[in-house]
């Protein structure tokens, strides 16, 4: 077979509807076309499903947006923001901040 079947036949597992047929990600794991990336003593396997309730929490739109603020400032791992509590939604959105956050960060990890 070659790399490409190979791929291709990974893909037609992993694009399946029905769930209880599709390829489970341990065996995606362990399929040909992932074996060198396959760490046996590094794939934790969760515990259950995951619980997405949080998603259908009927919160007001400012909340959800004070709460992506938040989301976004942790992942940039910004030391000192501005209180999420005094973050004003109706502020208009300025991308080229975050924009600007995320390459200070990519910088930052030495990732750019």
């Amino acid at each position: 077979m070659t790399h490409a079947s190979i791929a291709i036949d990974l893909l037609k597992k992993m694009l399946v509807i029905d769930p209880d047929t599709r390829i489970s990600a341990q065996d995606a794991l362990r399929h040909p076309y992932l074996a060198p990336y396959h760490d046996p003593t590094d794939e934790p396997v969760a515990s259950g499903p995951f619980d997405w309730s949080f998603d259908r929490a009927d919160l007001p739109k400012e909340t959800w947006k004070i709460m992506i603020y938040s989301e976004v400032l942790d992942y940039l791992n910004v030391d000192n923001p501005a209180d999420p509590a005094t973050f004003d939604p109706s502020t208009p959105f300025d991308p080229s901040a975050l924009e600007r956050g995320f390459s200070e960060f990519l910088s930052d990890t030495g990732q750019i």
